[in-house]
């Protein structure tokens, strides 16, 4: 009896070892394959910036690679900053949120209430909330919206306006809206950049010390903030860069006006980190979360999911914005402005995150990596 137990008990031990075995050789294949797509993308061109990889069953994997600054030659390195261009309406819809926690606001309220301190010279209708906004139904246009003189040379002259608050307001007031709230989707930055104007109204406090209050502090988010002064130089930003194709070079964006919606710069680690905050009632409650990761457009358009700062991937139907071309569910938005790029992607809330940041321009297509990422992990037999 006692030789059958200590045979039984071998076996189970040596089929233990075997299995842990198995998995350990599949993390380092994961590793491995992850490494090899990073560095083909590098070698092909189509990629410079940094990777963070992980999930809660995902040994995390971080590769940074390529050049932070060509005229200068410096070497990218993983813990340097990107400006994150539109993935920051992912932290000033919970900066809205955090407003309504603590009863600031509320999502059905109605704008114009929240603009009465402002001289604006054109109008909003009175029907437009903070939820339309958040969601893109406001009615409001985009920067196509603005005149053709603005519209020049990628929106140059605009996006050197150096507004001030009360200034972009009336500036947004007199653009012809392109629907009846509530109706349409139409992603609008314009209603993207009246939110952070609404926040710092409401408190009496710059974007950058609510932004650094309510989320970096609590979250450990060291290398996040928010800057409004060109003056101001940020440690380890990266240069940003378009690749001139009659040139046959990469051309350096030396300027870009910080005024114009709150931009915010970050990391690939504090946007993983982002990431995974949005399956945890570290900052926001479990209500407020929904409300965030909820497609708000159902019953307006049927090819576009939409929260409060995220494209939503519900299972419940094709959509075409964020699409990574996976079944798995998931939550994604993205970034693109002159030469940086970003992407973040939650997986099955938090099984996988992917966090990416460039600075090529449109060389790099980060919703096809962060798709052939996915694929990768669903192929390794990972339960996503």
């Amino acid at each position: 009896m006692k030789a059958y137990i200590f045979f039984f008990l071998t076996a189970i031990f040596f089929t233990d070892c075997e299995r842990n075995q198995r998995e350990n050789n599949r993390l380092l294949n994961l590793q491995d394959q992850l490494d090899s797509l990073i560095l083909l993308k590098n070698k092909q061109g189509l990629f410079d910036g940094t990777v963070v990889i992980g999930g809660k069953k995902v040994e995390r994997f971080e590769r940074a690679i390529g050049t932070a600054d060509r005229s200068w030659g410096i070497t990218m390195k993983q813990n340097f900053v990107f400006d994150i261009a539109s993935l920051n309406k992912s932290f000033i819809a919970s900066l809205i949120m955090v407003a309504e926690e603590e009863g600031k606001l509320n999502t059905s309220d109605k704008l114009v209430d929240h603009l009465e301190s402002f001289d604006y010279k054109g109008k909003f209708s009175d029907e437009i909330t903070i939820h339309q906004l958040l969601t893109h139904t406001s009615g409001l246009p985009n920067y196509d919206g603005v005149s053709e003189e603005l519209r020049k040379d990628n929106f140059l002259k605009l996006k050197r306006s150096n507004f001030s608050n009360n200034e972009y307001v009336d500036f947004i007031s007199q653009l012809d809206s392109v629907a009846s709230p509530g109706k349409k989707f139409h992603y609008s930055n314009f209603a993207y950049h009246l939110l952070p104007i609404i926040l710092e109204n409401i408190y009496q406090k710059s974007f950058n010390q609510l932004l650094q209050e309510k989320i970096c502090t609590p979250l450990e988010l060291e290398r996040t903030l928010s800057v409004t002064n060109n003056k101001i130089i940020i440690e380890d930003l990266v240069g940003a860069y378009e690749f001139n194709a009659d040139a046959g070079e990469y051309q350096k964006n030396d300027f870009i006006d910080l005024t114009l919606g709150r931009r915010i710069f970050s990391s690939a680690e504090d946007l993983y980190l982002w990431g995974q905050s949005l399956n945890e009632n570290t900052f926001l409650s479990e209500p407020s979360l929904k409300k965030i990761k909820t497609n708000h457009l159902s019953g307006i358009n049927n090819d576009i999911s939409y929260g409060y700062g995220w494209a939503i991937f519900d299972g419940n139907g094709e959509y075409k914005f964020g699409d990574l071309s996976v079944d798995n569910k998931y939550i994604i938005h993205g970034g693109n402005t002159g030469g940086y790029q970003s992407i973040l992607v939650n997986v099955n809330e938090g099984e996988l995150i992917i966090s990416i940041l460039s600075n090529i321009g449109d060389k790099s297509n980060l919703l096809e990596l962060a798709s052939t990422i996915v694929k990768i992990y669903n192929l390794n037999n990972h339960e996503i």
